[in-house]
C-alpha cells in the first residue's frame, strides 16, 4: 500500500499528533479539509481529512473499516524518538508484547513498528 487516508474529527489536533508526535512533515494542505503527510520527501504517506464532518465522532465499535494501522520506523532508535515525541505532546500509548500501540485524537489506532521489531 503506498498511501493511508483516515477521516478526523479536528485537523489542527491531528496535525500535533502525526507531526509533532509521529514525525511527520506537512507536504500540502487544504484549508481546514485535508492534510497531507509524509517523510523523506515522499509526495505523501498519510492523507488527513474533515470531509466527514468537523467534530465527527468516531465510527462505533461494531462497524466495517479499519480498526488499527501500523506504522515501520526504519530502526529503534527512530521508534524511541516517536514515543518520547508522544510523551511531549502528551499522547498516551501502551506496549505490550513488544507492541506499541497509540491513538490520534479521532481514535484511530496505531501501532508502532520497525522493520526489524523484536
Amino acid at each position: 500500500m503506498g498511501h493511508i487516508h483516515l477521516c478526523v474529527s479536528d485537523l489542527t489536533q491531528a496535525e500535533t499528533f502525526y507531526r509533532h508526535g509521529l514525525g511527520f512533515d506537512v507536504v500540502s494542505r487544504y484549508g481546514t479539509q485535508a492534510l497531507f503527510l509524509s517523510t523523506g520527501g515522499y509526495h505523501h504517506h498519510i492523507g488527513l481529512n474533515t470531509w466527514a464532518g468537523m467534530g465527527a465522532p468516531s465510527p462505533s465499535e461494531n462497524s466495517v473499516g479499519l480498526k488499527t494501522f501500523v506504522l515501520n520506523y526504519p530502526n529503534k532508535e527512530a521508534r524511541k524518538n516517536a514515543i518520547q515525541r508522544l510523551k511531549q505532546i502528551g499522547t498516551p500509548w501502551i506496549q505490550e508484547s513488544g507492541i506499541i500501540q497509540t491513538k490520534d485524537p479521532s481514535g484511530n489506532v496505531i501501532r508502532l513498528s520497525t522493520y526489524h521489531a523484536v
